[in-house]
């Protein structure tokens, strides 16, 4: 199996059929978000799962011709179940012996290392590159955090900083690293931005307004603009990504990884979602406009106020 940053760090893609196979949602993201970038012209995406009925007749129309506007296809195969069976091995085999040039990438984020080694591994082809989209190692996270930190903070000083500070809890780890590089300008110091609890946990601002704690949620802003006033263009990129969220829900799309949100965090977004009128939703995102323009310095209002006036809007205080 190939370490996930050893292929985050690999040039040119090695194999036409890929396999994300671990429990780490945003690493699998991630890498499946790096695999397009290291394909060159246009491309089109088919999805497909592996537990469909028609899933043999859906794979083989997938690979007739590809499209007149793309030079390629990325087929990509997902299999939720956590166990096999011989059906499922059996469309496996047929995968294997595709011979078009697609890129085809298989996703099996639940199984057992035991159960995918036993069943999957012996299926898989030569050609398969398999990635174990997991975190297990310190080590694993340094590899992280030296590819990924911004020039100007990646030291080994704040690289083991930031190692003690997350204690392993990878996906809160890179959901702040990349809200880092939103902000980077306006930061001196990593300090700056995880020095304080408050600002730590600043990912729990939804989960407070689904749970209808609005006091704690204006303390957590407060807290944030007391600690590390550059904090407020981080409040912003979240609120507008969680009114997202929202809009996608009353659309009726449940998905929200796309948005980093992930399965254990979509009953706030919901009990949200169902309290709010897509009328209130647009008066949101106009206040979230001028709170952009506020910190651009368009307008003299204050952004952490209206801050505070979305977070109430969301709680349907005001």
């Amino acid at each position: 199996m190939t370490n996930p940053f050893e292929f985050l760090n690999q040039g040119e893609l090695k194999a036409k059929q890929i396999v994300l196979f671990g429990d780490e949602p945003s690493l699998i993201f991630k890498i499946k978000k790096n695999i397009k970038s290291k394909i060159s012209g246009d491309f089109e995406k088919i999805k497909l799962d592996l537990e469909n009925s028609d899933f043999e007749s859906d794979f083989q129309a997938a690979n007739l011709s590809n499209s007149l506007f793309s030079e390629q296809k990325i087929i990509e195969i997902a299999f939720n179940k956590n166990r096999t069976s011989k059906e499922i091995l059996s469309r496996l085999n047929l995968i294997n012996e595709n011979s078009s040039e697609n890129l085809i990438i298989i996703e099996v984020p639940n199984l057992t290392e035991k159960t995918f080694k036993k069943d999957f591994s012996p299926v898989l082809s030569e050609k398969s590159q398999i990635i174990h989209c997991a975190v297990n190692t310190k080590n694993d996270i340094k590899n992280y955090l030296t590819n990924c930190l911004p020039q100007k903070f990646n030291s080994s000083k704040n690289i083991d900083f930031l190692i003690g500070l997350y204690e392993g809890n990878f996906q809160s780890l890179q959901n702040d690293i990349e809200h880092t590089l939103l902000i980077e300008d306006d930061l001196d110091s990593l300090e700056d931005l995880f020095f304080d609890n408050s600002i730590q946990n600043n990912f729990k601002l939804f989960e407070l307004i689904g749970k209808d704690d609005l006091t704690g949620v204006l303390s957590l802003l407060r807290s944030m603009k007391r600690n590390d006033k550059n904090s407020v263009a981080l409040v912003l990129w979240i609120l507008a990504r969680d009114c997202r969220a929202l809009i996608e829900l009353k659309n009726g799309n449940s998905n929200l990884k796309p948005l980093r949100i992930w399965d254990n965090q979509i009953i706030y977004y919901q009990e949200v979602a169902k309290n709010l009128s897509h009328q209130s939703i647009s008066k949101i995102v106009m206040l979230l406009d001028s709170m952009d323009k506020s910190i651009k310095g368009v307008n003299n209002n204050d952004p952490w106020i209206i801050a505070e006036e979305i977070v109430m809007k969301l709680s349907k205080r005001s």
